[in-house]
């Protein structure tokens, strides 16, 4: 009876991935861009939180550092770290909220008006992409904006804070930015 060989072939990092992403960074190039090929890793992590599905996936970028966002219950980037460590500390405290916030009566609710505020962005970056926008109405947007900012304020103003194992990053407006406005 022949011996049955089967050997499997490493065909090393995917040729024709290769090819498609050289494809891309000339196209690329032809529009004017400058492009850094890094060579790195994403790590998508898993949790089940008090029935809640939590995703959060990292990367390191070209400064050495690691780029966290939440993907769900809804995407929120976390910041960038120095280390694997910071990731772990950000995770840990990100879990200890969604599991208080999982518990609210509110927390459907949340979820969704969160969605909506994406959807609310998506919208805005719309209307000033496909439409000359008057000055007027750019006015009518920062004022609906600062209302918003104000009902924030004024939440945190009568509400009972919850978690102190680390304090609030956005909630003041002067001299914060958000995360996701961050020079790489």
């Amino acid at each position: 009876m022949p011996e049955r060989h089967s050997r499997r072939v490493e065909r090393g990092p995917r040729p024709y991935l290769k090819a498609e992403l050289s494809t891309q960074e000339m196209r690329l190039k032809q529009m004017g861009a400058k492009i850094e090929v890094i060579n790195s890793f994403l790590c998508y992590i898993r949790f089940e939180v008090e029935g809640v599905k939590v995703k959060y996936v990292y990367n390191l970028n070209r400064k050495g550092q690691f780029f966290l966002e939440r993907v769900t219950p809804y995407p929120q980037p976390a910041g960038t770290f120095d280390s694997e460590k910071d990731v772990v500390e950000s995770i840990r405290n990100d879990i200890a909220q969604i599991k208080q916030l999982a518990r609210s009566s509110h927390f459907k609710e949340l979820i969704d008006m969160n969605s909506d505020l994406r959807f609310l962005a998506r919208r805005l970056d719309s209307i000033c992409l496909y439409y000359d926008v008057k000055p007027e109405d750019i006015a009518t947007i920062r004022d609906s904006l600062g209302h918003l900012h104000g009902v924030f304020d004024a939440i945190r103003g009568h509400s009972d804070r919850v978690y102190f194992d680390t304090e609030p990053f956005c909630l003041d407006r002067e001299g914060e930015v958000p995360p996701d406005r961050e020079d790489d």
